[in-house]
């Protein structure tokens, strides 16, 4: 077993945070570009194999109007390496309008267990699964 340099390190970082700017930017090609050809994303109500099942669900119209003035966030991202791969948990949150006054509330949180391997065009998801509430 091998430690991750700084830098990988701060490249798995970059990829977790990457995903929720991509939904906060409604950038779902970039989002699907995250995964590898047959990465895995595991919702708790999906479950979408591949970069064109990951990409055809956040271009959903149910799925982008249910993130519409939405904010993602990612923290507290904890990285465990090998040599090729690594395996990530971080803390995930939705926010939004509450009721008329009320600002921001809590929307969903959870956790991502994620399995993110190292490829020639860099560090990329193997395997997400969120286990949550919203």
């Amino acid at each position: 077993m091998k430690r991750l340099s700084v830098e990988d390190r701060l490249q798995v970082n970059d990829l977790v945070v990457s995903y929720v700017t991509f939904l906060d930017l409604g950038q779902f090609d970039s989002l699907a570009g995250l995964f590898l050809p047959a990465g895995v994303l595991e919702l708790p109500e999906n479950r979408l194999q591949g970069s064109p099942a990951i990409r055809a669900y956040f271009q959903s119209p149910d799925v982008q109007a249910s993130h519409k003035e939405r904010l993602h966030h990612a923290d507290s991202i904890s990285v465990g390496s090998c040599d090729w791969d690594c395996l990530v948990r971080s803390h995930y949150f939705e926010t939004g309008r509450g009721s008329e006054g009320a600002g921001s509330v809590l929307l969903a949180s959870g956790v991502f267990e994620d399995l993110i391997v190292h490829c020639s065009d860099g560090w990329k998801f193997s395997h997400r699964k969120f286990r949550g509430h919203q």
